[in-house]
């Protein structure tokens, strides 16, 4: 029983909106999907979001590539010029840091460090981007797990529900494509911040001025 949350990229206000919406129980895993960094304002704030939220939740959170990349900026500054570039929104995420990423406190660098990259239960595998199919997850690579896109996506040999993020649906809509569910809905560009009840197979919604939607698997668009 999970409640499964797309790409938040630094949406905070999307965030509260969206768990005050969808009503987890204290006993349901939430799984959040990763990137929960750059592009959007607040960072920062949903990094302290997050933290809090485990003192009441079971949180499972996994690595985004996004993630990754702050990670790898505080090892090799060198890699400061590409984490800026536009397309990549880093800008966003070191504001939210004053612009200094001195600024970090420890509790985000280990966040992103104690963050796994998959959560399988009996029918479920959570990752960021996607995987091999033809390979039980314990042999999977960060890379793949982090990168991989959804339009390549095959049904696991598990037979299990994959679901993903990473892969921007523009139109704010989660799509289904071989058994893998994909619920990157463009948060930080005028689309949706998703979650998924893996139990009652319902999906919640909000955008950034608060509109809420909320439908079942049998809604969505299917390839």
């Amino acid at each position: 029983m999970a409640l499964i949350i797309g790409d938040i990229h630094g949406c905070l206000f999307q965030l509260k909106n969206l768990l005050d919406f969808a009503q987890p129980s204290a006993e349901q895993t939430i799984v959040t999907l990763g990137d929960y960094i750059d592009r959007g304002e607040n960072s920062k704030g949903v990094l302290d979001f997050l933290i809090q939220l485990k003192n009441s939740h079971e949180l499972v959170h996994l690595k985004g590539n996004h993630d990754a990349y702050l990670e790898n900026v505080q090892a090799d500054p060198a890699l400061y010029k590409f984490w800026l570039k536009p397309e990549l929104g880093g800008r966003a995420t070191l504001a939210s840091y004053q612009d200094d990423l001195e600024n970090v406190p420890r509790s985000h660098w280990e966040f992103l460090e104690n963050s796994p990259f998959f959560y399988e239960t009996e029918d479920l595998i959570c990752v960021h981007g996607g995987l091999i199919p033809s390979l039980p997850m314990v042999q999977q690579k960060a890379e793949t797990l982090m990168n991989l896109r959804f339009h390549t996506a095959k049904a696991h040999h598990s037979g299990k529900l994959v679901v993903c993020g990473h892969t921007r649906q523009i139109d704010g809509s989660p799509r289904l494509h071989n058994n893998t569910l994909c619920i990157d809905t463009n948060v930080f560009d005028g689309g949706y911040l998703t979650a998924y009840d893996s139990e009652s197979k319902k999906f919640y919604q909000v955008n950034a001025h608060g509109e809420r939607k909320s439908f079942s698997i049998e809604d969505i668009h299917s390839e």
